[in-house]
């Protein structure tokens, strides 16, 4: 879409970096519209300068070094507690470079996509060493979701397996 608003006269590209509330869209807009001709603007909730370094540089130690906060979500932040839920949490910040990750946060709310998903579903399944398909991102995705499709998986296995839980 940048590169096709680029070619027209009087169009903006807005590139949108991470959730911000409906006051905040409503201030970004009212600077846009406001502020002059610039063919794209970048909205960030965090500090850009560092998110643009991190980016360029593509060394493991400075990405890890750049995580950045909680974004402003709907959800009130309610941590992780029982050890499926931690050890969830976990990946998920480690997989998009948060520093916590809240019992009810959504996934793709805080910064998750297909390609992430594919990659914490791996990691989910060796730390669990269960079956946990991609689509339960999908339908559950929320770290509390995730720990009951794990516990119900679990079960499953033990039950497969004639062990008695």
């Amino acid at each position: 879409m940048d590169s096709f608003a680029g070619t027209r006269k009087g169009w903006i590209s807005v590139d949108w970096d991470g959730a911000v509330s409906q006051e905040e869209a409503l201030e970004v807009l009212s600077r846009v519209f406001d502020g002059g001709a610039y063919p794209q603007v970048i909205v960030s909730t965090e500090d850009l300068d560092r998110r643009l370094s991190a980016w360029t540089n593509p060394r493991r130690e400075e990405r890890v070094a750049a995580r950045h906060t909680r974004s402003r979500l709907r959800e009130n932040f309610v941590p992780p507690q029982r050890p499926a839920e931690i050890k969830i949490a976990a990946v998920w910040s480690e997989v998009l470079g948060l520093d916590a990750v809240g019992l009810h946060d959504n996934f793709f709310d805080v910064g998750g996509n297909s390609l992430l998903g594919t990659q914490v579903a791996s990691r989910l399944r060796r730390a669990f060493r269960v079956d946990l398909p991609l689509r339960v991102l999908f339908d559950s995705p929320t770290v509390a979701g995730i720990a009951e499709a794990v516990e119900r998986a679990l079960i499953a296995q033990l039950e497969t397996s004639g062990v008695e839980s």
